[in-house]
């Protein structure tokens, strides 16, 4: 942490209680710290602070996510939230009891949080203030982003005293140096299941996906979209070959294999239903309320022509089942192209009625069902 170096010397604050002159007296400045933000300080809320964060399917991100000299980690807010607060911790150069002004001026931003209201914060006889919340001014900016929004906050004191008296104010405030750079994903709205807690793996993938998109709908569709074409390029991560390799009984999903194989694999297989759970993991962990769906037939239906993601290209199918994401009644196919009049697209905010003219060249659907992911490990 930087610091303004200053002169030595000595300030008396004084307070006069039942006639009696008493004085309290510290070295000049007073070597001040902050050690400790913690955003995310009430875990499983969001009404104030930060989105709680998981790493993989057993551990949540550390709090605090700064602290001095130790880490520096990345948190996540729902776009268009206003006063977020923060939970805070310093650090003064002697032990006691006394009471300190402290706020914090944002600089250097690329859509930050705001600056920090000045805050009375406690020291107990420690050299260690008591954890204090404070509370921003600023609003998290609309639209899903992943990179390019942080932020860096400068700490002041403006005034110190030991208890009973009031704390003296300083002349000018006393600059005690910067936290930062603090940077964050921004979320479409609350995570829901299966990533109520988001995994920053999922994140990662799904931020970069629908970047910059503030619409429910348009989320759906950059996800589906994405998996489609960025997971399932040609030359990319995952191809289909018609065997569920992650998924069983249509909604249980191993999540944790899926990522490190995309990851340390150079060829991933998947059929329908890992692709319909993965759009139902990335499009949730950004806040919507989705599922996937699965359509099976009286015997089999058969496919007008299509192209699976990935390999093998176009082709036509005979299934006994189909599964694909589901948001708002509408179909989120990140599975497949369709191209039944000309016009080759990842199948998304579509209709169930339109979606199975476009698909089904023959054949009867008998059932059909909707749920959300359940993640589940090896």
């Amino acid at each position: 942490m930087k610091r303004i170096i200053l002169l030595l010397s000595l300030v008396c604050i004084v307070s006069l209680t039942s006639n009696v002159k008493e004085v309290f007296c510290l070295p000049w400045p007073p070597e001040i710290d902050i050690i400790e933000i913690s955003f995310n300080y009430d875990s499983g809320s969001t009404t104030y602070d930060a989105v709680t964060l998981k790493a993989n399917a057993s551990t949540y991100k550390p709090v605090p996510e700064w602290k001095a000299g130790v880490r520096n980690d990345k948190v996540a807010y729902i776009q268009n939230q206003t006063n977020r607060k923060i939970k805070t911790k310093f650090q003064l150069d002697r032990s006691g009891s006394y009471d300190m002004g402290v706020y914090a001026e944002e600089y250097q931003a690329s859509y930050g949080i705001g600056d920090v209201y000045e805050s009375m914060v406690h020291f107990d006889d420690s050299d260690k203030s008591t954890p204090k919340v404070m509370t921003c001014d600023g609003s998290v900016p609309s639209g899903v982003r992943k990179q390019d929004r942080f932020f860096y906050w400068k700490w002041y004191v403006t005034c110190i005293g030991e208890p009973p008296w009031e704390p003296e104010e300083f002349e000018e405030p006393l600059y005690i140096g910067y936290t930062g750079v603090h940077n964050y994903y921004t979320l479409l709205g609350a995570p829901q299941n299966p990533m109520s807690e988001p995994w920053t793996s999922v994140l990662d993938y799904a931020c970069d996906w629908a970047d910059g998109k503030s619409d429910d709908n348009d989320v759906a569709q950059m996800v589906a979209e994405c998996i489609y074409n960025e997971l399932g390029d040609k030359d990319g991560d995952i191809d289909y070959d018609g065997w569920s390799h992650y998924t069983s009984d249509y909604w249980n999903f191993e999540l944790t294999s899926f990522l490190y194989d995309i990851e340390n694999e150079s060829s991933v297989e998947v059929n329908c239903s890992d692709v319909g759970n993965l759009f139902n993991i990335f499009s949730a962990a950004l806040g919507l309320s989705s599922m996937s769906k699965v359509i099976e037939a009286v015997s089999t239906f058969n496919t007008y022509d299509i192209d699976p993601i990935g390999s093998p290209g176009w082709t036509t199918i005979g299934w006994v089942y189909h599964q694909y994401g589901w948001f708002e009644s509408k179909v989120d196919d990140a599975c497949i192209r369709i191209d039944r009049w000309g016009t080759p697209r990842v199948p998304t905010n579509m209709s169930q009625g339109d979606y199975e003219d476009y698909l089904i060249d023959s054949g009867t659907i008998e059932f059909s069902a909707t749920d959300v992911t359940t993640i589940v490990e090896e």
